[in-house]
């Protein structure tokens, strides 16, 4: 069926004719008919057009031979998560596409070893599917709290809110003096905002937090989703805090002090958010405050970048600008 389009594409007149329509699966025949497939780079695309849109969507046509190999890159993996049927058909579906997909996806998902050891007891009603598109990071939001020892830091605080964007996993850290929830409530009203609002908080089911959460959420007209994370598929936020644990290991052995651990856990979010969006080449950093952040921090002790190269060019640029005030001052009478 796959060699029947790569055909069509190089011979359009193939799609004209009922027979050669008639061979391909019924949910290629409209498309191969409008002429949706082209081939760049050797790779066959099916265009999908929105409906009611001009815009489109461009997929690419997965042969029987790779699905097994696309379905264990973006699930059966320790990158994939192991994530659910549900969302593992949305990361795919927004890339590739090949007939009964999601029959496919589901039916693998049940045999996974992996999924079936975790999943047991979830709901499917209760799993949060997917969170937003690519312009709106920072609006779900995944929250949980974290520790770094017995000790209090140098600021004498021991205990830290760590907040992940849903979309880009950007991670922010608010560290409290207290465990109380109170303290946690005002550390997750900072960060909102410094970011703004959410639309949807999504916190762990064994939160000692959730009903204080819960409250302020309700307060603020905010969602709140409870979300039971596990070793096979935990929160963005729990991911984000075993790396934490690996990074503070070695943050302070180096230093030789565990009051240092506000200092680590910002320079090591500093790099998490400095990395690409998993499936992109887009910093995570860039997405949510609009620059990317440079890792490894290279310093110098010289300046860097001359903002005035010479006192003639500023003088003959306020000379330039009072000229155009004036010319519009002048159109403007």
């Amino acid at each position: 069926m796959t060699n029947l389009l790569l055909d069509m594409v190089a011979n359009p007149a193939l799609a004209e004719s009922e027979e050669n329509v008639k061979q391909l699966h019924h949910i290629y025949r409209q498309p191969a008919r409008q002429g949706a497939f082209s081939v760049r780079d050797g790779i066959l695309f099916m265009k999908e057009i929105f409906q009611n849109d001009t815009k489109f969507v461009e997929l690419r046509v997965v042969p029987t031979s790779l699905v097994n190999t696309i379905f264990v890159a973006f699930h059966a993996n320790p990158v994939g998560g192991h994530l659910n049927a549900y969302r593992t058909y949305h990361r795919i579906r927004q890339r590739y596409f090949w007939p009964h997909m999601f029959q496919y996806i589901k039916k693998m998902c049940k045999r996974c070893p992996g999924c079936s050891l975790s999943n047991i007891t979830r709901n499917r009603s209760a799993d949060l599917v997917y969170s937003f598109p690519i312009d709106a990071p920072m609006r779900v939001l995944f929250v949980d709290i974290y520790a770094a020892g017995a000790e209090f830091n140098y600021v004498e605080t021991n205990y830290y809110l760590i907040a992940a964007c849903g979309m880009t996993a950007f991670a922010v850290c608010e560290d409290t003096a207290e465990a109380k929830s109170t303290a946690f409530a005002q550390a997750l009203m900072k960060i909102w905002m410094r970011f703004g609002f959410s639309h949807t908080i999504v916190v762990d089911k064994d939160s000692k937090f959730l009903s204080v959460f819960s409250a302020r959420a309700a307060l603020l007209k905010i969602n709140i989703h409870v979300l039971s994370g596990d070793n096979h598929n935990p929160m963005i936020v729990e991911r984000v805090n075993r790396y934490l644990n690996k990074c503070l290991t070695i943050f302070t052995n180096e230093c030789d002090d565990v009051r240092s651990a506000l200092e680590g856990i910002l320079m090591s979010l500093y790099a998490w958010n400095s990395a690409p969006v998993i499936g992109t080449d887009i910093s995570r950093s860039l997405l949510v405050v609009g620059r990317e952040f440079n890792f490894r921090l290279d310093f110098s002790t010289e300046q860097h970048q001359i903002l005035t190269s010479s006192k003639l060019k500023v003088t003959s640029f306020a000379a330039e600008q009072a000229r155009l005030r004036k010319c519009g001052r002048e159109i403007a009478k």
